[in-house]
């Protein structure tokens, strides 16, 4: 996979990520799936992205960015609360913490802007 091609992907993955919960919401109800869909869209992302940056081929404090969104996914799916329904987008304090990591990992990219072309 092409650095631009992950760059886009990764992208779209902040972007969904990044929205209220409200697009979110009308998001993935467009795609008939649940809210962990877009935790899975990252995933496939930030794995080959990871692996990207241990290369050399994106930038470490991308690496940097990312791993704290790859934990608190991690520590929502553990969590004994419901973080993958569609309440939780709206009322979750980690749903929150996510979408300001990745409006966080979005501006880092538009500074950079060498990563492949934005997302709209």
């Amino acid at each position: 996979m092409t650095v631009e091609r992950v760059s886009h992907q990764l992208r779209r993955s902040l972007v969904h990520l990044s929205w209220e919960a409200e697009k979110q919401v009308e998001y993935i109800n467009r795609l008939s799936v649940g809210p962990d869909e877009l935790a899975l869209e990252f995933d496939d992302a930030f794995r080959v992205a990871s692996g990207m940056v241990s290369e050399g081929s994106l930038p470490a404090p991308l690496g940097n960015l990312l791993a704290p969104m790859d934990e608190l996914l991690s520590e929502m799916t553990r969590s004994t609360q419901d973080e993958w329904s569609i309440d939780a987008l709206s009322l979750s304090l980690a749903w929150q913490r996510l979408r300001m990591l990745a409006v966080e990992v979005l501006r880092y990219l538009e500074e950079e802007n060498d990563l492949g072309s934005e997302v709209k």
